[in-house]
């Protein structure tokens, strides 16, 4: 009786320590903004990217729409609409960027002490819905820790798998200009009354026209195809990266990370009336 004595004091004091210990010193680190430097430079590449993107898609928007008659009208209004998606992904870098110091502070600050608390109360009541939740908050926890930087990591891989660049679409989009379609050439020659100068201008004008169509609508299409990168490297995978840990946890160590069972309160419930 005396060793069980023993026994649980000393748990008892390795969970108030752990729970001390997270508090103290592992949320300290955690939280840090020297620890995640790496992470939130990347992520701030990647803000610096989709700014440099918008930037560019409103001066290619702008210009395009300045082209006479509505040859342009369509590729400047699908430029211009791009801005919503830009929104949304800046959204997803910086919840991202939030995340990495949040989670720090509701894991080490919240969930590890309070599932040692937990852990001290079954070292004296032996209730194991104690024992149940505690193990679901430690291993949330580490859900809530791991979901961003392993997110991080494989939109990384993504990148240099794809080796896309950004540069590449912003120096496109800033190609285009209004100088490109000649007009000014157009009225002097026909102000010069020579009708060879006249239609070579024409042809001038028509070309430069279809020149700066072409080139929007190419922007456009690599403007898509970088918008749908960066979402499913900002917004997608941090979501697939949580289920497939959450899954990961309930098929290994068999979690079921519902604390209440509903049927039975409403069961319960419908007793008492």
């Amino acid at each position: 009786m005396e060793k069980m004595t023993k026994q649980r004091f000393y748990l008892c004091l390795g969970l108030v320590a752990a729970a001390l210990i997270s508090a103290l010193l592992l949320s300290r680190i955690w939280t840090s903004v020297d620890f995640h430097s790496g992470s939130i430079s990347y992520i701030n590449e990647k803000i610096g990217n989709v700014m440099g993107l918008t930037a560019a898609s409103t001066a290619a928007s702008a210009a395009i729409s300045l082209i006479p008659g509505d040859a342009g009208l369509p590729v400047a209004n699908q430029l211009a609409s791009f801005s919503s998606e830009f929104m949304l992904i800046m959204c997803g870098l910086y919840l991202e960027k939030y995340l990495l110091i949040m989670t720090g502070y509701i894991a080490f600050y919240g969930l590890i002490p309070l599932s040692c608390f937990l852990g001290i109360l079954n070292v004296f009541k032996h209730k194991d819905q104690y024992k149940q939740i505690a193990i679901k908050l430690i291993v949330f926890a580490a859900l809530i820790l791991l979901t961003i930087p392993v997110s991080i990591q494989i939109s990384k891989a993504i990148d240099d798998i794809y080796q896309y660049s950004t540069e590449n679409v912003v120096e496109q989009a800033n190609d285009i200009k209004v100088e490109d379609v000649p007009q000014q050439e157009k009225a002097q020659n026909w102000l010069e009354g020579l009708i060879d100068s006249v239609q070579e201008g024409i042809d001038s004008v028509t070309m430069g026209l279809s020149d700066a169509v072409e080139e929007g609508k190419m922007l456009v299409s690599n403007m898509i195809e970088a918008i749908a990168i960066m979402i499913i490297t900002s917004c997608v995978i941090p979501i697939v990266v949580f289920m497939i840990l959450l899954w990961g946890s309930k098929s290994i160590m068999g979690i079921n990370y519902e604390v209440v069972d509903l049927n039975k309160l409403l069961n319960i419930k419908n007793k008492k009336n």
